[in-house]
């Protein structure tokens, strides 16, 4: 049985390992801009994490191993003359472990960041995804995510400077 919780201390390494996952699954997409990676980050850096104020990070368990992570991230943004103060969560990471993809648990990482959203009286989440990642695309859109923003891109294949 799935529990969404808060990831504590003890739970570093199998984060950083599907931390690493997601970003070496974006590195085969596009090795022209992604690293391969053997760890995502420190766990000095992991500790820090958690005691920050604005950032979350949120666990599946499934029989006391961490099946996937959801790491979000609140934000305010400043009111100018253009535009409304507001304040926003931001989907930093969301991932499954591949053996226990298709069961709906990134789904409900996304209803635990509605609660979580709720609770703070936030009314906007936000994310970014790769173009390539078709499967989290098709999720976000069944969840109820629209498209913001769109960042187009090309390639110019110039042979760097340096």
């Amino acid at each position: 049985m799935l529990e969404i919780k808060r990831a504590k201390l003890q739970n570093y390494q199998e984060i950083d390992k599907i931390l690493v996952e997601i970003h070496n699954y974006h590195y085969e997409k596009f090795p022209s801009h992604f690293k391969k990676i053997n760890s995502f980050l420190s766990f000095e850096k992991f500790q820090a994490i958690l005691t920050e104020e604005t950032i979350e990070i949120i666990i599946g368990e499934e029989e006391n191993k961490v099946v996937g992570i959801c790491l979000i991230k609140i934000i305010q943004i400043e009111e100018t003359e253009l535009i409304h103060s507001r304040k926003s969560i931001l989907i930093e990471n969301l991932g499954v472990t591949e053996e226990y993809r298709n069961r709906g648990i990134a789904s409900k990482f996304l209803g635990e960041v509605d609660k979580i959203a709720k609770q703070k009286n936030i009314n906007h989440i936000q994310l970014q995804v790769w173009g390539f990642n078709e499967r989290a695309i098709k999720l976000y859109k069944k969840n109820k995510y629209q498209n913001r923003t769109q960042i187009l891109q090309k390639n110019l294949n110039f042979s760097r400077l340096m």
